[in-house]
């Protein structure tokens, strides 16, 4: 019932991504990230099924797709809705347990926990949240002021309703915030 207007907040699904794919590339070019080290040079802990892969996935293979991750991985994520602080963390423990579909670099598969993992490194190397380093560094910066890393704030600014049809007739439909995967597609910007 409301008109869309430049300034209409939306949800821009895996366009996230490449917001999560500027902030890695400020970081390196701030010198506190390299593309060609390991994930667990900046997050120790990470890990996936096979001890010795996960050692090898670095923040190249992640923001090319090319880390083996199963795109089912990033689709089994789909399904969390945890909205506590530490979610995101806890998206990307969830892997260990994930077997590679192959070895690291050999091939591009989309995942979109690939970006998950990449919204960690920020957390570490940054000390920042994801939510904080966006909104400070690229949301902020580019004075984008109907875009948000929060969907209670973009609510507040009029964020636009999704609709679904069934048997013919539109019917409003909010998809689930999912805080443990905003780095591959819960940020919320508008046109503007």
């Amino acid at each position: 019932g409301r008109p869309v207007t430049p300034q209409t907040p939306f949800m821009i699904g895996s366009l996230t991504k490449s917001f999560t794919a500027l902030a890695i590339m400020q970081l390196v070019e701030a010198g506190q990230n390299e593309l060609d080290s390991p994930a667990q040079t900046y997050l120790p802990w990470f890990r996936v099924a096979d001890p010795q892969a996960s050692s090898q996935i670095t923040v190249r293979h992640l923001l090319n797709q090319t880390s083996g991750l199963p795109q089912a991985a990033g689709l089994r994520e789909q399904t969390a809705h945890d909205q506590s602080d530490d979610a995101l963390e806890r998206s990307v423990r969830r892997l260990a347990d994930v077997a590679l579909a192959r070895a690291p670099g050999v091939a591009y598969e989309y995942s979109n926990v690939n970006y998950s993992v990449l919204g960690m490194v920020v957390q570490a190397v940054s000390g920042q949240s994801y939510e904080g380093y966006v909104q400070e560094h690229i949301l902020d910066s580019l004075e984008m002021r109907h875009s948000f890393t929060s969907q209670s704030l973009a609510i507040d600014d009029g964020m636009a309703n999704g609709h679904i049809t069934w048997f013919g007739f539109r019917l409003p439909k909010t998809v689930p915030f999912n805080r443990g995967n905003l780095p591959n597609g819960y940020l919320i910007c508008s046109a503007e």
